[in-house]
């Protein structure tokens, strides 16, 4: 930090609306924290946390990117019943990776049934080098 040809900054947004920006995000809510640096060209290091709410929805996240990086990992999502924990993306060089479970809790007459799904998602993304 305090170098002449890097730009550091710090951003926090609270509660922003987002259907101030686009159609479809009314009564979606913004809260960003993320702190990081950059020199426009080569170099980018920021590191956050992101949340998002829609009535009872909620998703949340930590955000890492660095040259050629760019993470939004231990994420999770809830809305009612239905649940997602994971690290929703994982990028790394040219590799892209999302892994994580989603849960549903359905009440029946005579028990709780919880399904879940498992998955892992792994994406080549060619010649890509860096965020820049």
């Amino acid at each position: 930090m305090g170098e002449e040809e890097r730009i550091s900054a710090v951003v926090k947004l609270t509660e922003l609306p987002l259907d101030r920006f686009f159609t479809f995000g009314e009564g979606v809510v913004l809260n960003l924290d993320i702190l990081g640096y950059t020199d426009l060209k080569q170099t980018i290091s920021a590191d956050g946390l992101m949340q998002i709410t829609r009535g009872d929805g909620t998703f949340s996240t930590k955000i890492e990117a660095g040259n050629t990086t760019l993470n939004l990992f231990e994420s999770e999502f809830s809305q009612g019943k239905l649940s997602y924990t994971g690290n929703l993306l994982l990028i790394n060089g040219n590799k892209a990776l999302s892994e994580g479970s989603f849960s549903h809790i359905r009440q029946l007459s005579y028990t709780t049934q919880q399904s879940t799904l498992s998955y892992t998602l792994a994406l080549d993304l060619g010649l890509m080098e860096t965020l820049f």
